[in-house]
């Protein structure tokens, strides 16, 4: 959800559901790896 919400734009719910996808604590290599990459991304969007 939090990427289509960075393609849509929508800056302020994709930092939303970003911060309830980290607050899950995902243990599988591949969401671990999609979440830090996201990271990258969202602590230069405005909003």
């Amino acid at each position: 959800m939090c990427s289509i919400m960075m393609n849509k734009r929508e800056f302020r719910a994709a930092k939303d559901f970003y911060r309830k996808a980290k607050a899950c604590n995902p243990t599988t290599p591949q969401i671990v790896d999609q979440l830090k990459e996201i990271g990258k991304y969202i602590t230069r969007m405005p909003g």
